[in-house]
């Protein structure tokens, strides 16, 4: 038997274990791998799964749905494993839920995978129209998985082209989860030369006309790139710090010896131009840099204020507090905390922005009271965990109006880092904190998607990670200047400016719909003329 019906043939375990490596092969074509060849096997064997499934239970959809969802296992487990990482740096009483972390997660969003397969067999048909079902089914699938619940969309597949920066240019014009649909839709394509049509011919025109598509891609990539060259503000200079603090060293009692290396390190002069903070207008440190709440600590602030030249602006991650009112006690007050970016001028706190998406597990507990009983908790040592902001804001600050900020995972959000109704920002500013997950691919994924974003919205990026990966990043995706993950210093450059609104930061995921339509429109058309034959 050739390949493919020995896919399609396969059942019992035989099947879920070809579905499972199908899944986890496609895990390394995302960052720091990307390998993006792989995908195509990891669609390829998908089609031919769902073939499986039409050809020995056509009326069933329940095992059709269990293969997809084991493909998403293998695709989730093999690209989150890292997830796992921050349970074991806490270790102690959370150890027990490492398993949850490691399996659960992919467990759960394997289920868009067994919706997408269910999905396209709901409209499967024996002809190579097939793959535009698939493709389209995944993809709203991929939709879904980035918006229900608040949405996790972590590797999507339309990383699988954005991390590479001539592909990712597209995105400006199809956003992400075009790419998504646009990439599935290639990777399928390879089933062609397993086909025969009724000639007992091979139809190897879909294949090479996606080849031609890349093709396309990177002939637009390339002269988006060459037509638009970086250009400064150079009013604006910025100094990011990196100061690759561990998170068995962020501890409160070591405050002051935090601070000392903040102060070290943001003064320290650039070996290659030897510049020195002086010549800086905005010093950037990354999230949650502190071990206290800024806002309550006087003499933090003293401190920054006598370190700091008065021309200077710091914007700096730093946890918020407020008291409210307790409602269920009446005369009572409780103490509520927000992840936030606050700027600093000459001691005193002038600007501040809570973040708006924030992390399941990690800065809050889901069904709190029902899961504190078992003895799960957040990760970050606040009581009661993080509450998040009311909406997004634009954030302004002297010397740099228009400031997008995106605390951490609210980078990965396609279409979500600019606030409705507000002015276009001239910067997305994102601080960070990955040392939770250490040399793992995780921070890498985290930074190709933070990246994206700058390129969908045509807006630069600056970014500033704890242990890296800090950077300047251009509107078209270039990245001017960085550091890598697990080292400490300072990047010294100028704003990058904003390149024209692109159609995505337009019409956001209009465009989207406009693909999804016509692609269906062409199937229904496809089929009505191969019926009439």
């Amino acid at each position: 038997m050739s390949i493919n019906q020995s896919i399609i043939l396969a059942w019992g375990w035989k099947r879920y274990f070809i579905a499972f490596c199908a899944g986890a092969i496609g895990a390394f074509a995302q960052a720091p791998f990307d390998i993006f060849p792989l995908i195509f096997i990891t669609m390829s064997v998908s089609v031919w799964l769902i073939d499986g499934s039409t050809y020995r239970q056509k009326n069933s959809l329940i095992p059709t749905a269990y293969v997809g969802w084991w493909v998403g296992f293998g695709y989730f487990l093999c690209g989150l494993w890292w997830l796992g990482d921050p349970i074991l740096i806490e270790s102690g009483d959370l150890l027990w839920v490492l398993p949850l972390a490691v399996f659960g997660l992919p467990a759960g969003l394997a289920v868009f995978f067994a919706f997408a397969f269910v999905t396209a067999k709901l409209f499967w048909t024996e002809r190579l129209s097939r793959i535009i079902v698939f493709s389209l089914s995944m993809s709203i699938a991929e939709w879904l998985r980035g918006h229900i619940l608040t949405g996790f969309p972590w590797n999507n597949f339309g990383m699988v082209l954005g991390d590479h920066l001539y592909f990712a240019q597209i995105t400006s014009v199809i956003g992400v989860y075009g790419l998504s649909f646009i990439t599935i839709l290639i990777s399928t394509t390879p089933i062609v030369f397993w086909e025969r049509d009724k000639f007992n011919q091979l139809n190897s025109k879909p294949f090479f006309l996606s080849i031609f598509v890349l093709i396309l891609f990177v002939c637009f990539g390339f002269a988006r790139l060459y037509i638009n060259q970086s250009d400064f503000d150079h009013d604006v200079r910025l100094r990011i710090m990196q100061p690759n603090i561990t998170n068995d060293q962020f501890r409160s009692d070591r405050s002051n010896d935090i601070l000392n290396t903040y102060f070290r390190l943001s003064d320290q002069r650039n070996d290659k131009d030897e510049r020195t903070i002086e010549t800086r207008t905005h010093l950037i440190w990354p999230e949650s840099a502190f071990p206290f709440i800024l806002g309550r600590e006087p003499r933090a602030l003293e401190r920054i204020k006598s370190f700091m030249p008065t021309q200077v602006t710091l914007l700096t991650g730093a946890a918020r507090s407020e008291s409210t009112i307790n409602h269920e006690l009446i005369g009572d007050t409780q103490t509520i905390y927000f992840n936030s970016i606050q700027a600093v001028n000459e001691g005193e706190i002038n600007a501040s922005v809570d973040k708006f998406h924030l992390v399941p597990f990690g800065e809050y507990l889901p069904l709190r009271a029902l899961l504190e009983r078992i003895g799960l908790r957040h990760l970050v040592h606040i009581p009661g965990g993080f509450e998040a902001g009311d909406k997004q804001h634009i954030l302004n600050v002297r010397g740099l109006a228009g400031i997008a900020p995106l605390i951490c995972y609210e980078a990965i959000f396609s279409g979500e880092v600019i606030p409705d109704g507000e002015a276009r920002p001239r910067v997305l500013l994102n601080l960070t904190n990955d040392s939770w997950f250490g040399f793992t691919p995780g921070p890498y994924q985290h930074f190709a998607q933070a990246r994206l974003r700058a390129i969908e919205e045509g807006l630069p990026l600056i970014r500033a990670a704890n242990t890296g990966i800090s950077a300047i990043i251009d509107p078209y995706g270039r990245i001017i200047k960085s550091l890598p993950i697990g080292v400490e210093g300072i990047i010294d450059g100028d704003l990058p400016k904003t390149a024209p609104e692109t159609l995505f930061s337009l019409y956001g995921d209009k465009v989207l719909w406009t693909m999804w339509m016509i692609s269906a429109l062409f199937l229904i058309f496809f089929n009505r003329q191969f019926d009439q034959r």
